[in-house]
């Protein structure tokens, strides 16, 4: 389900998805417009099994730690 008024979010996302190299996006816009919610529509669509948010006010070792999956 693309959202509307993001097809070229989409767009852009699609091809760095089917890209054969290493990408990152960086998503940044101001507050409470549904960056997360874009990310993940896109995510379940594309069938990714992974996803992983930061947490607010952690320190980096507790972020790697997040990211790894140990508590």
């Amino acid at each position: 389900m693309i959202r509307i008024g993001r097809q070229e979010e989409y767009k852009v996302f699609q091809n760095i998805y089917i890209s054969k190299k290493s990408e990152f996006i960086a998503l940044y816009e101001r507050r409470r417009v549904g960056k997360p919610s874009l990310i993940r529509s896109f995510l379940n669509e594309s069938n990714c099994t992974f996803q992983m948010t930061g947490s607010a006010n952690a320190t980096l070792a507790q972020q790697l730690l997040n990211l790894n999956g140990s508590r």
